[in-house]
């Protein structure tokens, strides 16, 4: 079966650059937040019983669960609510 040839117009094209632009613009921003956030915390001394071991390439304790409540969390319960609701 031959596959049909894909035909994008140059408008719509222009504005899928715009977007995909201002996605990983957005993404930097949000990155920027959580790790921010993660080392205030970190010296501030406001979060405990996370380890704080390096683990490069990956995010810390912290920041992965921060990920996972500001990403797939539902925003009807604070961050301890969700961790306790989470370890049961």
């Amino acid at each position: 079966m031959e596959q049909q040839k894909r035909e994008i117009a140059a408008e719509f094209d222009d504005k899928a650059f715009e977007v995909a632009k201002f996605i990983q613009q957005l993404a930097k921003i949000q990155e920027d937040w959580l790790e921010g956030l993660c080392k205030k915390a970190k010296e501030k001394g406001l979060v405990k019983g996370f380890e704080e071991e390096d683990r490069w390439p990956f995010p810390s304790e912290l920041e992965d669960w921060l990920h996972d409540y500001c990403y797939n969390g539902k925003l009807n319960q604070s961050f301890s609510e969700y961790c306790d609701s989470v370890m049961g």
